[in-house]
């Protein structure tokens, strides 16, 4: 209620709401602090009675994930036309949507603090690393190799892709 306060909305104002996440406890925790605090039951993506208005042209549409969907309509209805939506959160996705807004599919790979993570939990010797771009590409100590890794990698990673998608 506070970020509503700044934006001089009231709970009364909050009339519809939906909800969309991959995480089951969230899809809970978010449809009880709605039904609870603003006594509105939302309207979950992926349930069966919402439409979003385009078509899962995938071999199993039922395993495309309420976020990828949700971005492939949003990119649609910002811009027309052949799409590659990338969004960079536990995953990072890259997904292909048609000129009528359809999902085609796409790539999936770890995200990139998935990745920093991993080498920290992995990499008994390792340490955690903040994403940053270091000075140079090749790293004369272990943080700065590190860092070249990651955001280089990645860099490289979308330079890669999206010429291979397009």
């Amino acid at each position: 209620t506070q970020l509503m306060s700044l934006k001089d909305i009231s709970v009364a104002d909050v009339t519809h709401a939906i909800v969309t996440t991959v995480v089951p406890g969230t899809r809970r925790n978010l449809t009880n602090l709605l039904e609870t605090h603003f006594g509105v039951t939302p309207r979950v993506v992926r349930d069966p009675d919402v439409d979003l208005g385009i078509e899962i042209l995938i071999d199993r549409p039922e395993q495309a994930g309420a976020d990828r969907l949700v971005a492939a309509v949003g990119a649609h209805l910002l811009h027309k036309g052949h799409l590659i939506v990338i969004d960079f959160g536990t995953a990072t996705t890259f997904d292909v949507i048609d000129e009528d807004g359809n999902f085609r599919g796409g790539v999936i790979a770890p995200g990139i603090n998935l990745s920093v993570e991993a080498l920290y939990t992995a990499g008994a010797l390792l340490p955690r690393v903040n994403i940053e771009r270091p000075e140079r590409v090749i790293g004369s100590a272990t943080v700065p190799a590190m860092q070249s890794g990651i955001f280089w990698g990645y860099v490289s990673m979308l330079e890669g892709m999206v010429p291979r998608i397009a």
